[in-house]
């Protein structure tokens, strides 16, 4: 009788050890698991914390960039404005072949401003950004007057501003316009100022254009530098309505 007590106690104590050790089983596969969770979501949060940053640097650096060229682009409208009067004035009764164009002549006073590029020249030389006179004519905006140069080396004279162009709603309303585009090749901070007659209609446009082509290489040569793990990296899209809406700016390839 006591054996058998004996035996049934130690079956019971049996039984609570293994229970026992169930119990600390699940306890510490659950403890392993918490903590395995926990430096996840840790690593995860440190990560997603590094990206966050560095994203806020290239946002940064692009903001920063577009603000000096703006910034500088104003300045060289204002230095190309100071060359010429307020008040222009148009002569439809002395057209002029410009280009491939007819446009009447642009008077600055008494001094005719059509196909005469010495003060354009000289904001050039000096400025090292392309300078354009625009005539406003039943065809659209006429560059009767520009350093700016085609892909063979020759003024662009007598081509028009497109129709599309996003400076036209800014000119039409007598503000200026300020934004980048690419001309024959070359990117470039431009600024387009109306030119006012003495009735302060809207008779033609003052054009400077900021080359932009080195320092945005080196822009985007800055911005590739910075890795996202071994192989991440950032990339830029052109987000602006148009033509080159989506067109890739930065990338690796």
């Amino acid at each position: 009788m006591i054996g058998q007590r004996f035996v049934g106690g130690r079956s019971v104590a049996m039984a609570l050890t293994l229970a026992a050790v169930g119990v600390i089983a699940v306890l510490m596969g659950a403890f392993a698991i918490g903590v395995a969770q926990f430096n996840h979501s840790l690593m995860e949060r440190k990560v997603i914390a590094q990206l966050e940053q560095q994203s806020r640097l290239v946002r940064s650096m692009l903001a920063n960039h577009d603000t000096a060229l703006r910034e500088e682009a104003h300045r060289l409208m204002e230095q190309l404005s100071a060359r010429f009067g307020s008040v222009f004035t148009l002569n439809p009764d002395e057209p002029l072949r410009v280009g491939g164009r007819i446009a009447p002549a642009l008077y600055d006073g008494e001094r005719r401003l059509t196909l005469d590029n010495s003060d354009l020249d000289r904001f050039t030389n000096a400025t090292g950004s392309v300078a354009t006179l625009f005539v406003r004519t039943g065809e659209g905006f006429v560059r009767v007057a520009t350093t700016l140069k085609n892909e063979q080396g020759e003024r662009a004279l007598g081509t028009l501003l497109a129709d599309d162009h996003p400076a036209l709603p800014a000119l039409l309303a007598g503000e200026d316009f300020i934004g980048r585009a690419t001309l024959f090749g070359r990117d470039r901070m431009t600024v387009y100022r109306p030119m006012l007659n003495a009735r302060r209609e809207l008779v033609g446009a003052l054009f400077i254009g900021l080359d932009m082509t080195e320092g945005l290489n080196h822009l985007k040569h800055e911005i590739l530098s910075i890795k996202i793990g071994e192989t991440g990296y950032f990339y830029a899209l052109d987000a602006r309505p148009g033509a080159d809406l989506g067109r890739l700016v930065i990338h690796p390839a």
